[in-house]
């Protein structure tokens, strides 16, 4: 009664009576050895009382006595990747400490320690038909595909940007499309849009479509595929 009910450390001891009739031996097994860290006996003054009377008992009160202390116990199952992570970097500890071979510590350990990192991802590149389209569109899709298979990006440029008119003038029911209406309606949603920029990017795109047989970059192509599609974000699917 009145003792705490929960997950609290728990300290066992042992006797073992001495087999040529001197000193018993004596044996404290604690399963969180961590109360006696100092922070531990910094916070708790019980948990500093507990310890000393801990080693005045293994002790028998003689401070002449030795005491051992076995951390065996605690060692991480040999199964786990835990276990052989130590047991690599221990051996590279040891490496190192040999002149002739020091010079591999630092690749080894670059070596060792990637095994045990988890492998980074690298982002799924999509081509612009999959990040812009929707599904069932597959007419759309494969004319995209196509047009960049065959590097004529002006085309690919332009069957976007007729898209990307024709969801503006039927998600705002406009009779036709108006850039003009167009940068009314960004710069209201999106303040940090520049006129000058904005216009420029058009104009650019409206004299590629005119022409979709005009050589650009595929880099090119690209920028203004995601300029348009922040448009289309921005202003038809919000």
């Amino acid at each position: 009664p009145g003792e705490w009910a929960g997950r609290l450390p728990v300290a066992g001891v042992l006797e073992v009576p001495s087999l040529t009739g001197g000193r018993s031996g004596r044996l404290v097994a604690v399963s969180d050895p961590s109360i006696f860290t100092n922070d531990m006996l910094e916070q708790f003054a019980g948990n500093q009382q507990f310890g000393m009377n801990i080693l005045d008992w293994l002790s028998f009160g003689d401070v002449e006595t030795p005491i051992l202390f076995c951390e065996q116990l605690l060692a991480v199952s040999p199964n786990s990747a835990e276990f052989w992570f130590g047991q690599f970097l221990g051996r590279i500890m040891w490496m190192s400490a040999i002149p002739w071979i020091a010079p591999l510590y630092p690749i080894m350990t670059a070596l060792g320690i990637k095994k045990y990192l988890p492998e980074i991802k690298k982002p799924e590149v999509k081509n612009v038909s999959e990040v812009f389209l929707r599904r069932g569109q597959t007419y759309f899709s494969e004319r995209m595909t196509y047009y960049r298979t065959e590097g004529n990006y002006a085309r690919v440029v332009k069957m976007i940007y007729r898209k990307m008119r024709r969801g503006l003038q039927t998600k705002h029911m406009w009779d036709q499309y108006d850039s003009k209406k167009m940068w009314a309606l960004a710069r209201h949603k999106d303040p940090r849009l520049t006129e000058d920029k904005f216009f420029k990017t058009v104009r650019r795109i409206e004299e590629i479509s005119a022409k979709p047989g005009m050589k650009i970059k595929e880099s090119e192509m690209m920028s203004l595929f995601f300029w348009m599609r922040d448009i289309e974000k921005l202003l038809i699917k919000t």
